[in-house]
């Protein structure tokens, strides 16, 4: 029986939505547990008005998620804390935290967003446009002391990229009943594209950041 006690890794979601951050909340999380070096609990909580019904639990995909999820307050702090939500929702939970977000298609983050950034350890986006908006958006302040200074991202930031699932799109063609066969889920649940290599490269990315 193996007895090796695992960090207690605690990610925080909105992983049971029907929502682009739902898709890839269930990834990343889908692929924490199968990598098997954190005792993994989920931290459920909304995204706006969209529904929370996209975990079924005759989906042994979706079962392993539901089992994590946690009912009540964990008396202790994890090793490892994920959020993946707006930066401004950001917070150190654990003793080592890791913010996840979408990031921004616009050309300037705003200064709650990287105040939200800076609190945690280590950041992901979804695109070198995001990195690169995050990295230049800076503004200027003065606290009531009248000292001068310049609010930007302090902490490292990494690119994690949306990849397309192997097992819906591979190198073979598909035969026209293989083609409308791998539609039926796309009928179910809304993402046409999840992660599959780019979650394996993010927990990668994610142990050499926290020094696992």
């Amino acid at each position: 029986m193996n007895t090796e006690v695992k960090p207690l890794c605690v990610v925080r979601a909105p992983c049971a939505t029907r929502s682009g951050y739902g898709d890839m909340s269930r990834d990343i999380i889908r692929h924490l547990i199968e990598y098997d070096k954190f005792d993994v609990k989920v931290h459920s909580v909304n995204w706006g008005d969209t529904p929370m019904n996209a975990l079924d639990e005759n989906d042994p995909k979706d079962k392993m998620i539901l089992d994590r999820i946690i009912r009540s307050n964990i008396n202790k702090q994890p090793e490892l804390f994920i959020s993946i939500t707006v930066p401004n929702e950001f917070e150190p939970i654990g003793k080592y935290n890791i913010g996840i977000t979408a990031g921004i298609e616009t050309t300037t983050a705003s200064p709650q967003w990287i105040e939200g950034c800076n609190r945690m350890n280590a950041i992901f986006t979804i695109s070198e446009h995001s990195k690169n908006v995050f990295e230049n958006s800076k503004y200027g302040y003065q606290n009531p002391q009248g000292q001068q200074g310049t609010m930007e991202l302090t902490k490292p930031i990494e690119v994690l990229h949306n990849c397309i699932d192997t097992n819906i799109f591979g190198k073979k063609a598909p035969t026209d009943a293989e083609f409308t066969k791998t539609l039926i889920p796309f009928q179910k649940h809304s993402a046409l594209l999840s992660l599959d290599i780019g979650s394996v490269v993010s927990i990668v990315k994610i142990e050499r950041m926290w020094g696992y």
